[in-house]
């Protein structure tokens, strides 16, 4: 003390009693007498709550071994520091022998490494998913909710399935293949109110542009029970109105469609828009007469090449819209030859622009239709606009053949639907950003770009925005790899020396692949200012030659050594 008159004893005797905690305590009291905190500024913040529940399990893990009075094993380490003094040193058997030592350690890295990537290759089989779903059936991870093993549990069952079928199918296809299994097993196994309503616009899109509509038809688990009970609701749900185009396709399922439904329902009526749009009056006019309807039967016998039935098919499809039958009323505009106004019905009344583009196709195979071109512009189009639905943009693009736009409508992403918050709008930038790499690459985008001319093409550069977004939501997410490859997909896309030169874009790049690199390696002030520095000059020396910007790993590796 400052007076001298206390000892240190008597100090530490007077000074207050130190609070311990009891591991006897269970964890949600421990977690509360623990008081977990840091400081922010001059106030202390309590972050208990946020403590792993990994943490709970293992401390319960820690009192039990306590409570039953095992023991760690004791290991002797005492031969470790007997000297002994007859022992000598001799230089060149020791450095060959750390010479052997170092050769027989890389030989067996270099043999581990060979493994791990014989592993890593190796595709997942359906007999370990097998496994590890039953495992997740049975054992409850810690840390992991109920809904959230059911979700892991449906991701492995997902890739299992495709395991088998990955070979028929081309990166698109495999990605709705697994859209579509997630939905599946998600459906049956998650409670009510946590099932998934319905496949997203996204999911429709990777269908779009797959080249495998016959095959994946054939393994979606959605319609392989539903073939002769098939309705539209069952087609509408995989989004097929938006990427079933092949004339063959769209007659095969037009067909079980209106097979099914007449099978479900025992109404040729109901069944009678698909009929119709096939242009079989005639099979029509055998169902009505198999369930003895003889007036419909006789309506259905008349020529409507005739003027005058043509008019009778109409005011009879005015009569079913003022009884809001509309898909009724839109089969008797097929009949009467009025594409347009069955097509009206569709996209207004009934609000499905997945049915009115397939009766379009239906009715008339051909996809330069004028009106399959004008419900796209007129209908379909200004209403993706309005919820910002990029997905959906991007595939009415691309069936007009406008290529160049139908990829940079994706970049329309960044400014999100009205209404929607900036946290919804990032969360999809990863599967914006992977469907527009993917249709850069695509032999019709190629072409189209070079049909612009040289001019045209060098003042295109990507939407910068949009892949800092994709990286900072790896990020958010714990995978700052796929952050770095997010950033460093930039070099693969043209980006033109007028682009690059913008400042504000050359800062904004530099910063996005600082922030990154800082949540990898976390390192001091000093190194922090190291690693802006060289992926700013990576970023800036960009433009040149795209070569630069592969010296990002080798920098980062000097500076961490």
């Amino acid at each position: 003390s400052g007076s001298g008159s206390g000892s240190l004893g008597d100090s530490l005797q007077q000074s207050q009693p130190v609070k311990t905690t009891r591991l006897a305590q269970s964890p949600c009291k421990l977690q509360t007498s623990i008081g977990l905190g840091k400081f922010s500024g001059d106030k202390f913040v309590d972050i208990a709550p946020s403590m792993p529940p990994l943490l709970y399990a293992d401390l319960e893990r820690l009192e039990k071994k306590m409570r039953s009075g095992a023991k760690a094993p004791q290991n002797d380490y005492s031969s470790l520091f007997r000297s002994s003094s007859k022992r000598t040193f001799d230089l060149t058997s020791t450095t060959a022998a750390s010479a052997a030592s170092a050769a027989a350690a890389a030989g067996a890295e270099a043999d581990v490494d060979d493994a791990a990537a014989k592993v890593l290759e190796r595709p997942f089989t359906a007999e370990e998913g097998s496994q590890l779903s039953q495992q997740l059936a049975q054992v409850q991870l810690p840390g992991l909710t109920r809904v959230e093993q059911m979700y892991l549990k449906s991701l492995i069952e997902s890739f299992s399935a495709i395991a088998a079928d990955r070979q028929s199918l081309d990166e698109c296809g495999a990605r709705f293949y697994v859209s579509t299994q997630l939905f599946t097993c998600l459906s049956q196994s998650l409670p009510p109110q946590a099932r998934p309503k319905a496949l997203e616009s996204s999911d429709f899109a990777w269908a779009f542009f797959s080249e495998a509509h016959d095959r994946l038809l054939g393994l979606v688990p959605m319609l392989q029970s539903k073939m002769d009970t098939l309705t539209w609701p069952d087609l509408r749900a995989l989004g097929a109105g938006y990427w079933m185009t092949s004339p063959e396709l769209v007659k095969k399922y037009g067909d079980a469609l209106a097979r099914g439904t007449f099978k479900l329902t025992q109404d040729p009526m109901q069944a009678a828009v698909f009929y119709l749009a096939m242009k079989k009056k005639t099979l029509l006019f055998g169902l009505f007469k198999s369930k003895r309807d003889d007036r419909s039967a006789t309506f259905f016998a008349n020529n409507f090449e005739e003027e005058r039935w043509k008019t009778a098919a109409l005011k009879n499809a005015f009569s079913l819209m003022s009884k809001q039958k509309y898909e009724q009323a839109a089969g008797f505009f097929l009949l009467g030859g009025s594409l347009w106004d069955a097509l009206m019905i569709c996209a207004t009344q009934l609000k499905d622009m997945q049915l009115a583009l397939f009766l379009c196709r239906l009715f008339s195979p051909s996809e330069s239709t004028p009106e399959l071109r004008r419900l796209i512009e007129e209908i379909i189009m200004p209403e993706a606009q309005k919820t910002m639905d990029v997905w959906v943009l991007c595939m009415c693009h691309w069936m007009l053949k406008q290529y160049v736009a139908a990829v940079d409508v994706l970049s329309l992403h960044l400014f999100g639907a009205p209404g929607s918050t900036s946290e919804s709008v990032s969360r999809r930038a990863p599967q914006v950003l992977n469907l527009y790499m993917h249709l850069q690459s695509h032999q019709l985008f190629q072409r189209a770009l070079a049909q612009l001319g040289g001019d045209a093409s060098a003042k295109r550069h990507p939407p910068f925005r949009l892949f800092h977004q994709a990286a900072f939501v790896y990020t958010q997410s714990g995978l700052p790899l796929l952050a770095l490859d997010a950033l460093k997909s930039l070099n693969e896309a043209e980006v033109s020396a007028q682009a690059a030169s913008d400042e504000a874009e050359a800062a904004a790049a530099a910063a996005a692949a600082s922030a990154v690199v800082l949540r990898v390696f976390e390192r001091p002030r000093l190194e922090v200012d190291l690693l802006g520095i060289a992926c700013a000059s990576c970023y800036l020396c960009l433009p040149c030659s795209r070569s630069h910007f592969h010296s990002l790993p080798l920098l980062l590796l000097l500076l961490r050594l």
